[in-house]
């Protein structure tokens, strides 16, 4: 699904040299993964400080809250090879609002911002190259392209069984659209900021980049979320089909996105080529 977006996303523009999108691809696979991985356990560790303070004082306050917490850490050692028994025994504490927010300032705040920014490091070489806005949004797909493939390969490492694989690799391929378009925004921004001095536009792209990551990890956190409501009850095909339309929205949106960035260069490409082919033929008249 990743080559089949890049290749549709990018085709009809001008990609630059092929040797630079190798370089890039590679970066994003290789480096790019363990820069965010970094950046994300110091957030992980800030918050698990304020965490460890607002613990410290619930604690002083109530002293019947740090005996809650030992029976709750008793009983998940205790059921710690039975997923279905802990989902249950946490439930009403993953259900509490502020750990719902917690969650959310995590991984639809900080996460998508750390992302966002990171993301298109390999492009950072190329600020003084004049590249075109084709060639940064080209870049910026490679970017997620790379990103994506190996969040994608650590996510599978979960998987047990074969249809576990094939649901993971189907909704990963919908995560693989979101970090392509989202990176490939900010390269294009990146671009039109080193070469024509806009920054006001990265500021634009980057930010709509960041929210569009935000609402698709907010919507799969919301969605894991609802599932655990009801744990005890089979949910039909039309429970699932619910459960998962909030993101096939964003999936749509996604791939309508790449398809209209695309169409606008490939429209400039084809308004370039014209003028090119007037100026010539203006030009052997004069000759003649």
């Amino acid at each position: 699904p990743i080559l089949w977006v890049y290749t549709s996303a990018s085709r009809g523009l001008k990609r630059g040299l092929q040797v630079r999108q190798w370089r890039i691809f590679g970066f994003s696979l290789t480096i790019t993964p363990l820069i965010v991985i970094i950046f994300e356990i110091i957030a992980i560790a800030i918050l698990g400080g304020v965490g460890a303070l607002w613990f410290t004082y619930r604690t002083a306050v109530d002293p019947t809250f740090e005996r809650d917490l030992m029976y709750l850490i008793n009983q998940v050692s205790i059921h710690q090879n039975d997923v279905d028994a802990l989902l249950e025994i946490l439930q009403p504490y993953i259900l509490q609002p502020g750990v719902i927010v917690w969650g959310l300032v995590l991984f639809a705040g900080l996460i998508p911002i750390i992302e966002e920014i990171i993301k298109s490091i390999a492009l950072w070489p190329m600020a003084g190259r004049n590249i075109t806005p084709q060639e940064g949004f080209v870049g910026g797909l490679l970017c997620g392209a790379g990103f994506a493939f190996m969040e994608n390969v650590m996510y599978f490492t979960m998987s047990i069984t074969a249809m576990d694989w094939l649901f993971i690799a189907i909704g990963r391929a919908g995560t693989g659209v979101m970090h392509m378009l989202a990176s490939g925004l900010v390269g294009w921004g990146l671009a039109v900021a080193w070469r024509d001095g806009k920054w006001h536009f990265l500021s634009g792209t980057t930010f709509f980049a960041i929210v569009l990551h935000g609402l698709w990890n907010a919507v799969a956190l919301i969605t894991g979320i609802t599932s655990l409501l009801f744990l005890d009850v089979e949910a039909t095909v039309r429970q699932n089909l619910l459960y998962s339309l909030p993101t096939l929205i964003l999936f749509i949106i996604s791939v309508i996105g790449i398809g209209l960035i695309n169409r606008h260069f490939r429209k400039q490409n084809n308004l370039e080529t014209t003028v090119t082919d007037q100026d010539s033929v203006n030009e052997e008249q004069v000759i003649h």
